[in-house]
């Protein structure tokens, strides 16, 4: 293989790298939305509704500015489907009642739009009996401060 082929196949290979990375960037950025340190600014409390519907997919996806993984559904109601926030994975996964494509559930939470994006930052999620807490009134997240319970 002579020096030119090789310096080909090493820049096709970065570009390679480098589109592939972008597209994974966008595709994770896009559902980052109230996990983000910034997330008490995008809630305002007079902006809260109450949805129903079914989920249509549980998404896990990195928010680029808080380092950390969230956890988002698309929430399929009568009038729209609308990616609903929760929070933190850290937090969602250490519940009791797990959401899954299909469930039937009530979502009260401030409407906003992310990225251009329409949103729904979760206060509660209702599923049959069971509430889920994940913000007061006025939108600050149960979780801060909060700590799984040993295992016993």
């Amino acid at each position: 293989m002579t020096m030119r082929t090789s310096r080909i196949l090493s820049l096709t290979a970065a570009f390679a790298v480098a589109a592939a990375t972008l597209v994974l960037a966008k595709d994770t950025k896009t559902h980052g939305k109230g996990c983000c340190k910034n997330e008490k600014a995008i809630y305002k409390a007079g902006t809260v509704v109450e949805l129903s519907g079914e989920v249509v997919k549980v998404i896990e996806a990195k928010c680029e500015q808080a380092d950390q993984v969230g956890i988002h559904v698309m929430l399929k109601t009568d009038k729209e489907t609308i990616v609903v926030d929760l929070g933190p994975a850290w937090f969602i996964n250490n519940q009791e009642e797990k959401l899954a494509k299909k469930d039937q559930i009530v979502v009260m939470g401030a409407r906003t739009v992310h990225e251009g994006e329409p949103t729904i930052i979760a206060r509660t999620i209702r599923k049959g009996d069971a509430v889920l807490t994940l913000r007061d009134e006025e939108g600050f997240p149960v979780w801060r401060g909060w700590r799984a319970k040993p295992a016993s």
